[in-house]
């Protein structure tokens, strides 16, 4: 016997295996459109990622941050310590918490 929560994990985990594939697909399409579509998405995607963390509003505001403070010629921008500390804040916000990394960030001396 099947259970009706069962069921709804199970389509779960086929509808994330599909998404994973149309993100897949995504990677290896050279479509303006899709890209478009996608990048349109991504402050509802962000804001439900956002929800489930600890820090929101800390995590909005890193990633408005980054997808705003980007340097004109990626070539030749100088990395200060500032910089790379938020990037490294907005990196362990959105994912796996690791101890000691933001301190091994921070400790780094300007060029």
């Amino acid at each position: 016997c099947v259970s009706a929560r069962s069921l709804r994990r199970r389509s779960w985990r086929r509808a994330l295996r599909r998404a994973g594939l149309a993100a897949m697909a995504l990677f290896d399409s050279c479509d303006l459109k899709a890209w478009s579509a996608a990048r349109s998405r991504y402050d509802t995607a962000m804001s439900v990622v956002a929800a489930k963390k600890q820090h929101q509003l800390e995590l909005l505001a890193l990633d408005a941050w980054f997808n705003t403070c980007r340097p004109a010629d990626p070539a030749t921008y100088v990395l200060d310590p500032l910089a790379l500390s938020k990037i490294v804040q907005w990196k362990l916000s959105r994912g796996t918490f690791r101890p000691g990394l933001l301190q091994k960030a921070q400790s780094n001396s300007a060029a």
